[in-house]
């Protein structure tokens, strides 16, 4: 369930990195991050 919700997180975040920046390589970075913050702390 958390893993879902940190995909599509990671998603959105990719949709608004693309829509100001288009850097790809920081879009991968801060989705990936994004997940990983997001699974660490969903955990209990």
């Amino acid at each position: 369930m958390f893993v879902i919700i940190a995909v599509c997180t990671s998603f959105v975040y990719w949709m608004l990195w693309t829509a100001y920046f288009g850097d790809y390589y920081l879009i991968c970075i801060f989705s990936v991050f994004g997940s990983l913050v997001i699974v660490n702390l969903s955990k209990p």
